[in-house]
């Protein structure tokens, strides 16, 4: 996550929020729309998932954590931001008035394992061999032998 994660509303019209959230929507979002009051903060905390601001009304300081090195910006409406899952980050409703905005949640896919993917081998008999099998057996502590056995027929 870093500063490249905003983008900035650059219409000749507000956003409408039924749009906002049907775009979250086609990107897979699950999304939910809240109203904070001026002055709210929201103090330093993680998501599980990947979180995305979308500011129909109102402005939103963002401050992220990302190694070590904080990161503030702020949003307006039309504004968003994505803050990727276990990121640490606060919030703070800023400006003249309360805030109004979509939250969407999504949780990141994960790769499946090879193993998960690919067809199990089906078990099947093996066919008789027509080498001797062999047997180990300990003829000291220390010392290994083999001997072949015969199959009788």
């Amino acid at each position: 996550m870093g500063i490249g994660n905003i983008q900035r509303w650059t219409g000749f019209v507000g956003p409408s929020p039924s749009m906002l959230r049907l775009q979250l929507e086609r990107e897979g979002f699950a999304v939910s729309q809240w109203i904070d009051r001026l002055g709210m903060v929201y103090g330093w905390h993680t998501h599980n998932e990947d979180q995305v601001h979308y500011i129909i009304s109102g402005e939103l300081e963002v401050t992220v954590d990302i190694a070590g090195i904080y990161h503030t910006y702020i949003l307006k409406a039309g504004d968003r931001d994505l803050v990727e899952a276990k990121v640490f980050h606060k919030t703070r409703v800023i400006g003249n008035g309360d805030l109004t905005y979509l939250v969407g949640a999504k949780r990141k896919v994960e790769e499946p394992k090879v193993e998960e993917i690919a067809p199990k081998p089906k078990k099947t008999r093996a066919a008789k061999s027509t080498t001797p099998k062999t047997k180990t057996t300990k003829a000291k502590a220390t010392k290994t032998t083999t001997t072949k056995v015969r199959k009788k027929k």
